[in-house]
C-alpha cells in the first residue's frame, strides 16, 4: 500500500471523538500540503474492517463531500452526530467549533481578514492610481474569500463586514 496512505491513516486517528478536520488539513499534516484529493483517494481505498474513523473528514466547506444520496454519506453524518458533531441548518459543520486542530481554522479566518484589510489599505492609499473595474474585481476575489472563510465559521458578521466594504469601494470606482 501507499506509504503516504497510512500517513493519512495515522493523522486520521488522531482526530479526537467530536471533532472533525479537513481534507487539506489532514493532507498538510501528512506532510503533503495541496493533496487533499489523495486524502479522499485513501479513505475511500479503506477495507471494511478498520480503525480509521474516516466519518470525520470533511470538506474545507464544513460539509460531507459524498453524494447525499450515497449510503455513505447518511452514515457519515449519523456517526458525526452521535460524536456530538452539530450541523448548520444549511448542512455545515462549523470548523471554527468543531474543527481539530482548531488553530488550523482560526489561521485561516485571520488571514482573509488580514488580506481584505491591507487591501482596502492600499486602495485608500493610491486612489485611482488603477482602473476601477481592476480594482473591483481584485476586491471581489479577496471578499470571496472573506465571505466562504466567514461561512464556514458562521460568522455572519465577517461576510457582513467584507459585503459592506466590497459595496463601498465598487460604488466609489463608479463615482
Amino acid at each position: 500500500m501507499n506509504p503516504f496512505y497510512h500517513r493519512i491513516y495515522r493523522v486520521v486517528r488522531h482526530i479526537p471523538k467530536g471533532r472533525v478536520a479537513t481534507y487539506g488539513i489532514i493532507a498538510r499534516l501528512a506532510g503533503r500540503p495541496g493533496a487533499a484529493r489523495t486524502v479522499g483517494w485513501a479513505l475511500s481505498a479503506l477495507p471494511e474492517d478498520n480503525d480509521v474513523p474516516w466519518w470525520r473528514v470533511i470538506n474545507a466547506a464544513g460539509r460531507i463531500s459524498l453524494s447525499s444520496q450515497d449510503h455513505s454519506a447518511v452514515l457519515q453524518r449519523a456517526l458525526l452526530l452521535r460524536e456530538g458533531v452539530r450541523f448548520a441548518p444549511g448542512g455545515a459543520v462549523n470548523l471554527a467549533t468543531y474543527g481539530w486542530p482548531s488553530e488550523s481554522y482560526d489561521i485561516a479566518v485571520a488571514s482573509h481578514k488580514r488580506a481584505l484589510t491591507e487591501y482596502l489599505a492600499r486602495l485608500a492609499r493610491s486612489e485611482g492610481a488603477a482602473k476601477p473595474e481592476a480594482l473591483a474585481r481584485e476586491l471581489l476575489l479577496l471578499v470571496d474569500g472573506a465571505i466562504v472563510t466567514a461561512s464556514i465559521q458562521h460568522d455572519a458578521r465577517v461576510a457582513d463586514d467584507a459585503r459592506e466594504a466590497a459595496v463601498k469601494v465598487i460604488a466609489g470606482s463608479r463615482g
